[in-house]
């Protein structure tokens, strides 16, 4: 199987090809990609931006790094593997996987079987629910006492958080890109529930924004938040406010872009966004439903406030009934 991967290049003047190869080789940032040519320009996929060079993305066909799935390699007997899930979440470091606590017992065999296999993961944990109005992960590591903390990299940035203090989902890595490619220079974004801020370092680091305000009640995330923004060497304005969005937005100037990734809940904060938001700002909102209840809130959106619906699309599987679902509202 052949997926396609949004990876990270710099565009180097072929006349430096040579030298800044050797510069990027010496310090751990080439990625094994293609590397790709055209008549001025070497390409060159990177970990992160390096010195001056322009960025950008290509999508690149990537083997998996193992075939088959989780329970192709994993060592316990069939009737066993059935009731365990068939796939895990990395994040830096960490391999989380959901299990019942009838299959506590085997957690060691499960934590050998990942760690064989996924030479990146140093760290298991067993992921037993988000919790509270931080939306933090109740996690209990297999065999050890840990922190939870770790270095995340992703679409050319890095993320350093503490999972069990702080959201943070790896699943959104596509759709984080996918928001990335729509914005535009200049736009105010108000990132709504930023967290340690997957979709504020990715839109300052390669967007010509005229700011960004990120917005978390988490003290913790808000922390890692301006940590992100030292590590990535962000140089727009990013203006982090640890706070409610509802305590907030009052002191906050009309927005072009909003991003409301919180599913649980956003719908409760749409009212505010509708008078908050100029005239023919966009709106990324995402809203965990049942399958059979989109058309009702679609309808529910563009009759009771002043948006409309411009693209919906599934961002993942929540359950068998339920998907978490991205609309795009433009106000109007």
């Amino acid at each position: 199987m052949v997926i396609a991967m949004h990876v990270l290049y710099i565009k180097v003047p072929k006349m430096q090809a040579n030298n800044v190869l050797a510069k990027i080789k010496g310090n751990g940032l080439l990625e094994p990609y293609p590397v790709k040519k055209d008549v001025e320009y070497v390409y060159f996929p990177v970990k992160e931006s390096f010195e001056s060079f322009e960025t950008l993305f290509f999508d690149v066909p990537q083997t998996p790094k193992y075939k088959g799935t989780f329970h192709d390699f994993l060592n316990l007997p069939e009737e066993i593997k059935k009731g365990i899930p068939n796939s895990f979440d990395v994040v830096g470091d960490i391999a989380i996987i959901k299990l019942d606590a009838g299959q506590y017992q085997y957690a060691e065999e499960i934590k050998k079987s990942i760690m064989e296999k996924v030479h990146a993961v140093k760290h298991v944990a067993i992921d037993e629910g988000v919790k509270g109005e931080y939306r933090t992960r109740s996690l209990k590591f297999i065999g050890e006492a840990y922190t939870g903390e770790t270095m995340h990299k992703e679409n050319g940035i890095t993320l350093k958080m503490d999972i069990s203090k702080c959201y943070f989902s790896p699943r959104l890595s596509q759709e984080r890109m996918r928001v990335l490619n729509q914005v535009k220079d200049n736009e105010v974004v108000i990132d709504m529930f930023s967290g340690i801020g997957p979709f504020t370092i990715l839109i300052a680091k390669f967007k010509k924004v005229k700011k960004v305000y990120a917005i978390d009640i988490n003290q913790v995330a808000i922390k890692y938040l301006m940590e992100n923004m030292k590590i990535n060497k962000i140089n727009v304005p990013v203006y982090p406010i640890p706070m409610d969005a509802n305590e907030a937005m009052p002191f906050i100037e009309p927005g072009d872009r909003y991003i409301m990734n919180n599913p649980t809940m956003s719908i409760q904060f749409l009212p505010l966004v509708n008078k908050h938001a100029r005239k023919l700002a966009q709106v990324h909102f995402y809203t965990l439903l049942d399958k059979g209840q989109l058309d009702k809130v679609k309808k529910s959106i563009e009759g009771d406030y002043s948006f409309s619906v411009l693209e919906i699309h599934v961002v993942h599987p929540y359950s068998p009934s339920k998907n978490i679902y991205s609309l795009t509202l433009e106000k109007v």
